[in-house]
This record gives structure tokens, sequence and C-alpha cells, in this order.
């Protein structure tokens, strides 16, 4: 394989429950979209421009992941818009994430 090459992960099924998320779509292919559940029932954090270093309007939609799947983003995502109840969720025993 050569360096340039981008590895291309795939989604893997186990990070549905670890990181709330869903699977919304799969294509001919077998690649998947997933959506973040907490932003489909929560919403995203309100932040304002300005504070914090934030230089841009606040986003209103649900984050949606495609491939290549890293868990980094994931984290990343609900760190940033999800802080309490990603801390909350990672609490959670595996029968209370179900």
């Amino acid at each position: 394989m050569s360096s340039s090459k981008r590895a291309v992960t795939p989604f893997q099924k186990s990070h549905a429950l670890d990181f709330a998320f869903e699977v919304v779509s799969t294509d001919s292919r077998g690649d998947v979209s997933v959506r973040c559940l907490f932003c489909l029932y929560e919403g995203r954090q309100v932040v304002e421009v300005g504070v914090a270093g934030r230089k841009r309007k606040q986003r209103n939609d649900i984050q949606y992941f495609t491939k290549p799947f890293a868990p980094f983003k994931y984290r990343s995502h609900h760190l940033g818009q999800h802080a309490a109840s990603w801390t909350k969720y990672q609490m959670l025993s595996v029968d209370q994430k179900k």
C-alpha cells in the first residue's frame, strides 16, 4: 500500500452503543452513514460567538458521520457539543445504554 493512500476505517457496530449513534443508511457498497443521538434528542450546546475563541455561528443540525470512522472524531464532537450528557453517558453500564 502506498504511503499516500489513507486507510479507510469501516464503521464498527459496537461504536453505535459506545458513542450513542444510530445507523441511518447503508448504500449498495455497504458504506454506512450514522447520526449522533445526542444531537437528535437534545440538540447542540448553545455557545455564543466570540466566547472561548468561537468564530462562527453555532450549527443547529444533527451531526452525521461517514467513513472513515475514527473514535477521536466522535469524542471531539461529543466533548464540544454534548459535554455534560456525554460524561453521564460514559458512566452508564452497557445494559443502561440499550
